[in-house]
């Protein structure tokens, strides 16, 4: 929109760039461009990406880098120097892209324009946000009701934030009434103004400032459709698919935020998405302040270009109260927004008691029209393979059907629910071994070691809550009898409650110490990649049943050194760890002027050191100790093969495995607990509760003769078999195969259900398995002594009923 065509304009830039710029710009750009930000930014592009009119992939920047990067590095400067965008990169490509779940698209708005601009461009501009985020907006920062393209905040966020508040009030017995905004092609029709002024506002320096200014007046697009091509020069908005553009939006809709809270709402952004909240006791009041709050929202829009169209505003009283004619209807300027009963926000379906049944019967017709998608792909006995099946399931249906956990996992507090949802999972479970539809549920997810649906919704809430907790962005909302919060105290683990490893990332460009990873084949042959210097050390980490360790070796020193680490520290840690105290052990010695080699074989711990990005506190600690050596000292990290028989990675190994197994002094935990372990806990105490209600279940008796607890170890086996054989062993293992007396119950068979091999007794799978006459010789070759109470090992049951399934030669009834 507001696109003007190549004959009605000039589509050179509005300003050509100056000639000279003066010593401050040059000084300015030289601090937001340097050799080691740009290898960062160039390594951050996903190296396949679609191109921009220039046709240069992020591969060939990436190969190309050494070569590249001091003509980049005076480009870049001389860009932004000088306020000026060249001519070859404000050009871009517009794609469209289908919009999903359009019921038609012959409304040019069913599509999305994405912009492909050149990598260069998206280089320099990496540059600038990460300048902008690191200094500008350290002064001014945006509202922390913003949730939209913000490191460590996420739809997750928006919605804890806003379920906490109705929940909350109608613990209170309050009424909360929302008000759901969506601005009309916020990306596409806000001013060039509004976004400069909201720049301005936020403290853009003039060099940031000029070249935005730059970039958004000088934008050229080249359209092309069925053979025809347009090429325009854009009057208004920002590039779908620039790097600069979310924050630019974000720059915006702060000020129409900040607005709302101002006057006395709870109004929360993400995107384009605005959702206002005004809880209160009186329905006359809470009008009228809502009214006031959407006036305000129309005239900000009026204000810098924008529209809200209000036919797609909802309004939704969250009440338990049944006459709610007070509270509406309400007016956006001069329509009436009539209130409703329900409101789908970031994918999540509210209803105005947060009952949640609208949102739990939307998952499951997503789940029944995603598996019913899949079932055109296979069979009983044909089709895809039961480990394929299963990922999809696992990876992709699951994840879609359990989105938003977080707020609406106190469904699964309903009996009816958790039978409707695992219905679902059966059904996947069915399609991926291929079993007869009477197969039980819980059979299959015991033997697939799928976790019940409702255990995993409950694991899924409590890992978002526990993420959202290391950012903190964790609030307790105090509502004790149904308040999505309360999962702290479903889901207790003792590793949630300890001090977290996690770091608010933290961007450092530059080092005193560098980093190498040589290949393998460099230490063949007692060879070496480094030369050898004064003072040589190794380190390792380890982690045994008894505890986590580190050890560090000094060669020439003679020094040896373990560290006992406790229990809570994972390997990775301990590698981190080693490292560290190897810095630190030097700097307490004094040593100056030497060249230092630490050698370590994990190669995770030094990419980890040596990344400009940090997430671990622990890392961030490490690196800081190893460029205090490196201020005074030449310092190298090198990676080492393991267990190679290097002599000094050996020993490393030795007094790590010591330090593993001596006992640890001190607070619990060593460092700060890892994001892996704290899921890690989550997932065993979801298993556990798996493993116990598997064997309280009070029927499946065939089942629970071969199967003890759900194991990794008889899933993997059974996924790997093919589709024919592994029906053969489901139907053994529950009893629900093709055998004359299961058959004769389903009504498929008609005949006398008497076993074909004895013809004694009635054909079952327990029967077949202990106690058939004609089957004596081929148990006895494939399962050994079977006695009813007695289970096969888990780690042999597939291989044997494997055979014996191969043996047997059931087909049918």
């Amino acid at each position: 929109p507001g696109c003007v065509l190549q004959q009605q304009c000039d589509l050179q830039c509005p300003s050509g760039a100056p000639v000279r710029a003066p010593t401050t710009r040059w000084m300015a750009a030289g601090r937001i461009v340097t050799y080691s930000k740009i290898r960062w930014a160039v390594d951050s592009l996903g190296p396949f990406k679609s191109p921009g009119p220039d046709g240069i992939r992020p591969i060939c920047l990436q190969k190309g880098i050494e070569v590249l990067l001091p003509l980049l590095c005076k480009l870049f400067r001389a860009s932004l120097a000088l306020g000026h965008v060249p001519s070859a990169w404000s050009c871009s490509r517009v794609v469209f892209i289908p919009k999903p779940g359009k019921a038609r698209y012959t409304d040019p708005k069913s599509f999305r324009p994405i912009s492909l601009s050149s990598f260069l461009l998206k280089t320099l501009e990496k540059l600038v946000l990460r300048y902008v985020w690191d200094r500008t907006l350290k002064d001014h920062p945006l509202y922390m009701h913003q949730h939209a393209y913000i490191k460590g905040k996420s739809c997750e966020s928006a919605l804890h934030q806003l379920v906490g508040r109705i929940e909350k009030a109608l613990e209170d017995k309050e009424i909360a009434l929302g008000a759901f905004l969506d601005i009309q092609g916020a990306f596409d029709n806000t001013s060039s103004a509004a976004v400069l002024s909201a720049a301005r506002a936020h403290g853009f320096d003039g060099v940031i400032y000029n070249w935005t200014r730059a970039l958004l007046l000088g934008r050229k697009v080249v359209l092309s459709l069925h053979g025809e091509e347009v090429l325009a020069l854009t009057t208004r908005g920002c590039p779908q698919g620039g790097v600069l553009s979310p924050l630019l939006w974000n720059l915006v809709a702060d000020d129409l935020i900040r607005r709302l809270n101002d006057s006395g709402v709870f109004a929360q952004g993400y995107a384009d998405d605005i959702a206002i909240l005004v809880v209160g006791k009186f329905d006359s009041t809470i009008r009228e302040i809502m009214d006031r709050a959407l006036h305000l929202a129309g005239n900000w829009c009026s204000e810098v270009g924008l529209r809200i169209n209000p036919s797609k505003v909802v309004a939704v009283p969250f009440t338990r109260r049944r006459n709610l004619q007070g509270l509406g209807p309400l007016h956006l300027q001069g329509t009436e927004v009539n209130l409703q009963n329900q409101v789908k926000y970031l994918g999540v379906i509210l209803d105005r008691t947060l009952q949640w049944e609208p949102h739990l019967q939307r998952v499951i017709d997503r789940g029944k029209w995603s598996l019913m998608t899949c079932r055109r792909m296979v069979g009983s006995l044909w089709g895809l393979r039961p480990r394929l099946m299963h990922w999809l399931y696992v990876a992709v249906v699951r994840p879609a059907m359990t989105y938003g956990s977080l707020v609406w996992w106190p469904k699964m507090n309903s009996g009816t629910a958790v039978r409707r949802l695992a219905g679902i999972q059966r059904l996947a479970g069915l399609m991926i071994s291929g079993a007869l539809s009477t197969c039980p549920g819980a059979s299959l997810d015991c033997l697939f070691n799928m976790l019940p649906i409702d255990i995993f919704i409950l694991a899924s809430a409590r890992k978002c809550a526990y993420r959202l907790q290391c950012e903190d962005l964790w609030v307790n909302f105090n509502v004790p009898s149904v308040g999505h919060s309360r999962i702290n105290q479903v889901v207790r683990c003792e590793v949630l409650d300890m001090p977290s490893d996690h770091l608010h990332t933290r961007y450092v460009f530059g080092k005193s110490f560098s980093v190498v990873i040589p290949p393998r084949d460099d230490w063949k042959d007692d060879g070496r990649p480094l030369q050898l210097c004064e003072s040589e050390w190794y380190t390792d980490g380890s982690k045994g049943e008894k505890g986590t360790g580190a050890g560090i070796l000094g060669v020439q020193d003679g020094v040896g050194i373990i560290v006992p680490m406790g229990m809570f520290p994972t390997v990775f840690q301990a590698e981190v760890a080693a490292i560290m105290e190897c810095a630190v052990y030097n700097l307490s010695r004094g040593i100056t002027d030497r060249n230092i080699s630490i050698f370590s074989d994990s190669q995770a711990a030094l990419r980890a050191l040596d990344s400009c990005t940090i997430t671990s506190r622990l890392v961030w600690d490490c690196r800081n100790a190893v460029s205090l050596l490196g201020m005074k000292n030449s310092v190298t990290l090198c990676w080492v093969p393991g267990h190679s028989g290097i002599e000094g990675n050996e020993v490393a190994d030795r007094l790590a495995n010591d330090g593993a197994s001596a006992p640890f002094v001190g607070p619990n935990p060593f460092c700060g607990v890892s994001r892996a372990h704290a899921n890690h806990a989550i997932m065993s105490w979801a298993r556990e509760r798996h493993s116990r209600r598997w064997s309280e279940l009070p029927l499946l008796r065939v089942s629970k003769l071969s199967l003890s607890s759900p194991s990794v170890r008889v899933a993997n086996e059974l996924l790997r078999l093919g589709r024919s054989e592994l029906r053969l062993i489901v139907g053994l293992i529950t009893g629900h195969g093709q055998l004359r007396k299961h058959l004769s119950r389903m009504g498929i068979y008609t005949g006398d259900p008497i076993c074909r091999k004895c013809g004694i007794s009635e054909e079952t799978a327990d029967h077949l398995l202990y106690d058939c006459n004609g089957l004596c010789e081929v148990r006895a070759a494939t399962l050994g002594t079977m006695e009813r109470g007695r289970r096969l090992p888990q780690e042999e049951l597939i291989g044997k009923f494997q055979q014996f399934a191969r043996l047997l030669q059931l087909d049918g009834p």
